[in-house]
């Protein structure tokens, strides 16, 4: 039975299942043969065994030791203008809200790079009107400069607001790079 492995908890007065939350759980509706709780997906924490293979898993396959060169290739001097070194500005545009608000917008992060070029991650709704609000108080053309830096969209997950402000995104900034050419 499905529902064994769950743990049930005292409710109020005419609640039969209270179950405890756990990461992963599911409650499936359709089809109605499968209806109820899931706790397949459910991963137990992660032993020292578990830990130690990963960790060799990791060594065997080179990843650790590429790990170690991109430190060495990152070098900041302590006392040293860092200003430009590696990631030149990272913006949250959002950091999650139910709908979209000048205060408090759905993901999105703009990410412009020291060697040029820029890359806005998860274009959830509202993304392109954050950007505008951020970067048109400085100037008209720092938002048509940004804008053309952009030379990747990355959408890490098929939700909704993770990616509904693509759209907009994309017909506003082409309408503002043509007029810019005009």
């Amino acid at each position: 039975n499905k529902e064994e492995a769950h743990e049930f908890l005292d409710g109020p007065p005419g609640v039969e299942h209270l179950y405890r939350a756990k990461a992963m759980l599911e409650y499936t509706l359709i089809p109605r043969q499968k209806k109820g709780m899931n706790s397949s997906e459910i991963r137990k924490p992660l032993d020292q065994s578990d830990f130690l293979k990963t960790q060799s898993r990791l060594r065997d396959s080179g990843a650790t030791d590429l790990s170690a060169s991109i430190k060495k290739d990152i070098s900041y001097k302590k006392g040293a203008n860092n200003a430009n070194d590696g990631l030149s500005e990272l913006t949250f545009v959002g950091t999650g809200s139910a709908l979209p608000c000048k205060h408090r917008n759905v993901s999105g992060i703009y990410m412009r790079m020291r060697e040029g070029g820029s890359i806005l991650f998860d274009p959830g709704e509202g993304t392109f009107d954050q950007l505008v609000r951020d970067w048109s108080s400085r100037d008209g053309e720092n938002l048509k400069r940004r804008l053309r830096e952009i030379s990747a969209v990355w959408v890490s997950h098929p939700h909704a607001d993770h990616h509904l402000g693509l759209v907009k995104f994309l017909t506003e900034r082409k309408a503002l790079l043509l007029q810019a050419n005009d």
